[in-house]
C-alpha cells in the first residue's frame, strides 16, 4: 500500500500493482483466499531469484535486519513447543504446529513491497479499491438489514463477528491517513480523504470501542509527530461532532460508550477480567513455552472452574493479545514477540524522522498502522485473526520491504 509517483509504469510493476489491492479485496469476501497472494508472490520472488542468480536474493524476502528474524524465528519456536510441552497432549499436533507457516505470510509481503519500491507505483489505485470495497459492504449491509448504521445490526460483511471486521479495518484506516497526510498531489489528496471517510463510516458502523480507540490513538501519534495544521482542525471537528453525538445519543452512541463501565456480572468488561485471569494462571502453570499458540481456549473450562469462576460464561479467547500470547507461548514467547513490536516502533519512528518523501510516509503508516494495532490487542487478539492478521502483513510487510530496498541494492553493488 506504497504512494509513489510514476506516468508509465512497466508490465511488471502492473502486476505487483494488481496482487496488493487483490489481497485488500480477498480479505474482506474471503479472507482465507488471501494465502494464494502469500503463495503467489513467494513462488514469483524465488523464480526471479533463481533467474537473474542474485546473491542478495534472501535479503529481499528476509530484509538486512538480522536481530528482528532471529526473535521472530524464537516466537515460532517457542509457538510450536507450547504446543509439545503443554498437558494434555492434544490431538493434531503436527497440524497446529504447520498453522503458523503464516509466518512466511509476511515475508512474501516484505517481498511485494521492495518489488513496490523498485517498480515506483502509484498507488493511488488503491484509494479507489478501498472505497469501492466499503461501498460494497455498506449495500450488503442494507440488503440484509435493511438498515445502514445500527446498533441491534452492526456491520459486519463476511466476517465471523462485527468485531472482527473492525480490527481488521482500523489497521486500513491508520494507513490512509499517514497517506493522506503526505500527499502532495490534488487527485491523490481527494481520493485519500474520500477513503478515509469511508473507512470511518465502517468502522462507526461496527460500533467497535476498540476500533474507535485505536483510531483515536492512530490520529493523537500522528499530531505529534507531523504537526499538521489541516488535520489538527479536522480533528478538532471530529472531536465536537463525537461530543454532541455523546451527549444527544446520536446513533446510540453514548449507549454504546457507557456500556463500556457496565460491571454486572454477565457485562463484557467483567468477562475479559475474568479470561484475563485465567490466561495468567494458564501462564502461571506453563511459563517458559506456554500451552500452545492457539490451544489455551482448551484449558478454560478447567481453570475456570480451579479459580472460582465455574459458573461464569466461558470465553473463546483471552481478548487481550499480550495475555494470549503470555498462556499460549510463555515468557521466551511473550518477550520475543514484544521485542518484534518494540523494533518496529523503533525502527518506523527513526526511519520517520531521518526521511524524506515517500519513505517518510511510509515510515508513518507503518508506525500508526502498529500503534493502532498494539492498542487494539490491550482488549482484543487481533493477531489471532487471520483477517486481522493479513491486513497487519500486506501493510506491514510491505512497508518493511519498501523502506529496507536502499540497503539491499546497496549491499548488491557492493557484491557486483
Amino acid at each position: 500500500m506504497t504512494t509513489v509517483l510514476t506516468k508509465t509504469p512497466p508490465k511488471s510493476s502492473l502486476f505487483w500493482l494488481v496482487l496488493i489491492n487483490l489481497g485488500i479485496v480477498l480479505d474482506l469476501l474471503n479472507y482465507h483466499a488471501v494465502d494464494i497472494i502469500f503463495t503467489l508472490a513467494f513462488i514469483v520472488g524465488i523464480a526471479e531469484a533463481i533467474k537473474q542468480r542474485n546473491p542478495t536474493w534472501n535479503r529481499k524476502f528476509f530484509l538486512t535486519w538480522n536481530t528482528f528474524n532471529i526473535f521472530v524465528i524464537v516466537f515460532i519456536l517457542a509457538s510450536a513447543l507450547g504446543y509439545f510441552f503443554g498437558t494434555p497432549a492434544t490431538d493434531n499436533l503436527l497440524k497446529n504446529v504447520l498453522a503458523l507457516r503464516w509466518v512466511f505470510s509476511f515475508y512474501a509481503c516484505v517481498y511485494i513491497g521492495f518489488k513496490l519500491h523498485e517498480t515506483k507505483i502509484d498507488f493511488k489505485f488503491s484509494y479507489i479499491v478501498i472505497l469501492i470495497c466499503m461501498i460494497y459492504l455498506f449495500t450488503k449491509h442494507y440488503l440484509d438489514t435493511n438498515t445502514f448504521i445500527n446498533f441491534d445490526k452492526r456491520l459486519q460483511g463476511h466476517f465471523d463477528n462485527t468485531n472482527h471486521l473492525a480490527l481488521a479495518l482500523i489497521l486500513i484506516w491508520s494507513y490512509i491517513l499517514a497517506n493522506l497526510l503526505y500527499e502532495k498531489v490534488r487527485t491523490n489528496q481527494i481520493l485519500a480523504s474520500v477513503s478515509l471517510l469511508s473507512v470511518t463510516i465502517a468502522l462507526m458502523a461496527t460500533y467497535s470501542r476498540t476500533s474507535w480507540i485505536g483510531a483515536i490513538a492512530a490520529t493523537f501519534i500522528s499530531l505529534v509527530l507531523t504537526k499538521h495544521k489541516a488535520m489538527l482542525k479536522a480533528s478538532l471537528g471530529m472531536a465536537i461532532m463525537a461530543v454532541v453525538a455523546f451527549f444527544t445519543n446520536t446513533l446510540g452512541i453514548q449507549d454504546r460508550i457507557l456500556y463500556s463501565f457496565d460491571t454486572s456480572t454477565n457485562g463484557a468488561q467483567v468477562s475479559r477480567l475474568i479470561a484475563w485471569k485465567v490466561n495468567w494462571h494458564i501462564f502461571l502453570d506453563h511459563p517458559i513455552f506456554g500451552v500452545g499458540l492457539e490451544r489455551a481456549a482448551k484449558f478454560y473450562p478447567e481453570y475456570y472452574k480451579a479459580i472460582g469462576y465455574g459458573d461464569a460464561m466461558v470465553v473463546g479467547n483471552a481478548h487481550n493479545q499480550y495475555f494470549q500470547i503470555l498462556s499460549g507461548a510463555g515468557i521466551i514467547g511473550f518477550v520475543s514477540y514484544l521485542a518484534t513490536l518494540v523494533m518496529g516502533l523503533i525502527y518506523f519512528y527513526k526511519t520517520f524522522k531521518r526521511s524524506s518523501g515517500p519513505e517518510q510516509k511510509v515510515a508513518l503508516g507503518g508506525l500508526l498502522v502498529l500503534c493502532a494495532f498494539m492498542i487494539s490487542s490491550l482488549t482484543d487478539t487481533p493477531f489471532r485473526l487471520q483477517e486481522c492478521r493479513n491486513y497487519l502483513f500486506l501493510i506491514l510487510g510491505t512497508a518493511f520491504g519498501y523502506l529496507n530496498y536502499t540497503k539491499v541494492t546497496d549491499e548488491t553493488i557492493s557484491k557486483a
